[in-house]
């Protein structure tokens, strides 16, 4: 299950249903980006929602009714305070906190850039402050989330979303363009000169530019609202259902792993993340010891991009091959490379080998999560590409030829097929 999944949906179905209802209320009429973004999570989850439409149907209640049923979602009392009790551990937040529930806030603060951590579950100073950021940064001040809160930050999530897949936006009423720069991550100046027609401001039922193409429709003489929070709702008219454009199927997900790449092979990936046009692509980058010691420089690029760095060992060589008092070694010696580099020491430990029960136990005894690849490709880039496609919620490890020489090209063709990275912890947490 994955658990960042389950935090979108929760605040997806916290936006879809009125304050003071007891259950998730939508209906066959319903539709829009919310309802998409239900509709993917529900879909990743494993709840089998049907296609990504915008449009609630039946598959779509059905998918609803079952996630619902197995987190004790129930009529008796408040939908919205069930969701806020669910989520209650986001604030305040204890430094005894960890597991599942706090890799899931990581998994979301990472899509938003504020954390650029390993997926661990563990309370960190780092997470801590990327959850004060967030809060401070969309104006949460309270010590408690509140149903206005959560439906903000639903209705941010499923911007970033159409943003992310290039879905129409029209804007809503109490958008504001702040707000849009934020959750997308786009500077404000950018954005405000792609949305320049109404001198900055957006009016109710506008399309949203986002993708470098300047407003070219003449200027109305009158708006028939403006969209900003500051507008009372007795001036707001009924806003258009959100637009999702022409929507496709839930995207391929699996995550990406390259084993041992050389320098050339990390800065392509670097640059090509660092002039991506959407919301930046990450991988897992699984390094040895002795690479860690040989590159500080670009494992610190790599943590800063977003992508998770995990181990292969100390020397680079298969643990599968060695008894277990030698993996422990090899495992003990990697930690030691890290700390010495003043990094955090990997969470995950993968490579292109599969595991054995001896390889696990050794790790476990170390508390690192040793993650078995779904397929190991070391032949071409086309055939990691092909790999990545058909293996939905599964590890490809690339090594070798295998390793993209070109990334820009290379995530252009997974964004054509509507593809999402996973991480290790995404899967791991799905496990």
């Amino acid at each position: 299950m994955g658990t960042g999944s389950l935090v979108a949906a929760m605040l997806s179905l916290a936006l879809l249903t009125p304050s003071a209802s007891a259950q998730p209320i939508f209906n066959l009429s319903t539709s829009g980006t919310t309802v998409a973004q239900l509709q993917g999570e529900l879909d990743v989850m494993g709840y089998n929602a049907g296609p990504v439409t915008g449009h609630v149907n039946d598959q779509t209640l059905s998918a609803d009714a079952q996630f619902a049923t197995q987190f004790g979602l129930v009529q008796r009392q408040s939908f919205q305070n069930q969701v806020s009790m669910a989520l209650l551990s986001i604030n305040p937040w204890p430094t005894q906190w960890h597991g599942t529930a706090l890799l899931a806030v990581q998994d979301w603060l990472t899509s938003w850039k504020l954390y650029h951590g390993p997926l661990n579950g563990q309370m960190t100073r780092t997470t801590g402050t990327a959850l004060k950021t967030m809060l401070a940064r969309l104006g949460i001040k309270s010590s408690t989330m509140t149903a206005s809160d959560m439906e903000l930050m639903a209705h941010l999530e499923a911007v970033r979303l159409a943003f992310g897949q290039h879905w129409v936006y029209v804007a809503q009423p109490g958008d504001e363009l702040s707000q849009i720069a934020f959750s997308i991550g786009m500077p404000l100046s950018r954005l405000k000169a792609l949305n320049s027609a109404h001198g900055g401001i957006l009016w109710v039922g506008e399309t949203v530019h986002w993708y470098g193409q300047r407003q070219t429709e003449p200027k109305k003489s009158a708006p028939a609202v403006q969209s900003t929070s500051s507008v009372s709702s007795a001036q707001v008219s009924p806003a258009p259902p959100i637009s999702t454009g022409v929507l496709t199927n839930i995207r391929p997900v699996a995550a990406l792993v390259i084993a041992n790449p050389n320098q050339i092979q990390v800065k392509s990936l670097i640059a090509a993340q660092a002039q991506s046009p959407s919301p930046v692509p990450t991988v897992d980058v699984s390094v040895s010891g002795q690479w860690a010691l040989m590159h500080a420089g670009l494992v610190k690029q790599l943590e800063i991009m977003g992508d998770e760095v995990d181990l292969t060992g100390y020397s680079g060589m298969p643990l599968n091959q060695l008894p277990q008092n030698a993996t422990e070694q090899e495992l003990t010696w990697a930690t030691s490379a890290f700390r010495a580099l003043n990094e955090t020491v990997p969470t995950f430990v993968v490579g292109p080998w599969i595991p054995t029960v001896s390889d696990k136990s050794a790790a476990t005894a170390l508390n690192f999560v040793m993650m078995t690849p779904s397929v190991v490709v070391s032949t071409s880039s086309v055939k990691c590409l092909d790999d990545l496609l058909t293996h939905p919620q599964g590890v490809v490890v690339a090594q070798g030829q295998a390793i993209p020489k070109n990334f820009r090209q290379f995530f252009r063709t997974l964004r054509s097929s509507h593809f999402a990275f996973l991480s290790l912890g995404q899967i791991w947490a799905q496990q």
